[in-house]
């Protein structure tokens, strides 16, 4: 049974690629999605989720933590009502998925959608189930920020794969070679690759 239920989780987790580790009982994905507001607002949401299969207990329980790493806007200014806005764990965000013909999608994913896979897995197993939500409540850091930074121009010349700012003097920079496969495909640090 528990192996069922093992599988069903990892096959989704495939079926909509998003990297994974197997630790013991424990399934484990530390992931960076973007979630996209109004006009051109672009947030970076670190998604960390572990899903424990406890065969003895017959109980899965998931873990599930978000933290929103910073906020690129277009005027350099918080988004109106962001900063009274509730955290949300469970929200839609953007991700790549890359097809058969080595094309890559943009797709919107639920980050509620691995909890209720591992949620349905083990009702239909007759196992328990529970959720352990952690809500950082870290403020994001606006990009724009320094008066470097403000002068940023969201293009399809920029490769912001992997920018993290841990000051509001970093300088992101701008990179003027182009690269294959589109913003979106950049900003999650992925692109379409052909078949081999």
């Amino acid at each position: 049974m528990k192996e069922h239920i093992v599988n069903k989780i990892t096959g989704r987790l495939k079926a909509l690629q998003i990297p994974y580790s197997m630790e013991g009982d424990s399934i484990t994905v530390g992931e960076e999605f973007v979630e996209i507001g109004y006009g051109s607002d672009l947030k970076k949401v670190r998604y960390d989720l572990t899903i424990t299969i406890d065969e003895a207990s017959r109980c899965v329980v998931v873990y599930v933590s978000t933290v929103d790493k910073y906020i690129m806007t277009v005027d350099g200014k918080l988004p109106p009502g962001e900063s009274r806005k509730p955290q949300q764990v469970f929200r839609k965000v953007k991700h790549i998925i890359i097809d058969e013909n080595g094309e890559s999608n943009l797709i919107t994913l639920d980050l509620a959608d691995i909890p209720n896979t591992a949620k349905d897995c083990a009702i239909q197993c007759g196992w328990r189930f529970s959720t352990v939500l952690k809500m950082r409540k870290k403020p994001p850091v606006l990009l724009s920020a320094s008066e470097r930074v403000k002068a940023l121009r969201i293009n399809d010349d920029m490769d912001l794969a992997g920018v993290y700012l841990e000051d509001a003097e970093t300088i992101v920079q701008k990179h003027s070679r182009r690269k294959k496969g589109g913003f979106f495909s950049r900003l999650f640090g992925r692109h379409s690759r052909g078949k081999s």
